[in-house]
């Protein structure tokens, strides 16, 4: 959990504070959802239990940016995509 946290913070330079902040500017709010479909798809984590770590956010507000982030890696449209994607490595079945 926390290498996940730490790469993302690092590939998306937002920090973990502002990842559990109620601030919506696009910047942060992209790289919560990605933070939030990297957690859903590499630990075993439930949608609630994301919301905890992510600063007790309601567990349809993850839902939601986990779809919205798989959206944009569908679309290529995704701006950070974990390495294992890149080399083919994960499998999210």
């Amino acid at each position: 959990l926390k290498k996940i946290i730490w790469e993302v913070c690092n590939q998306t330079g937002v920090s973990w504070l502002d990842m559990k902040s109620e601030r919506r500017m696009r910047h942060i709010s992209i790289a919560r959802q990605y933070m939030m479909w990297r957690l859903k798809m590499e630990t075993t984590l439930s949608f609630p239990q994301i919301g905890q770590q992510l600063g007790g956010k309601d567990h349809t507000t993850i839902l939601y940016g986990v779809k919205k982030y798989q959206k944009l890696i569908d679309s290529n449209e995704a701006p950070f995509v974990p390495h294992s994607i890149e080399e083919g490595k994960i499998d999210n079945g």
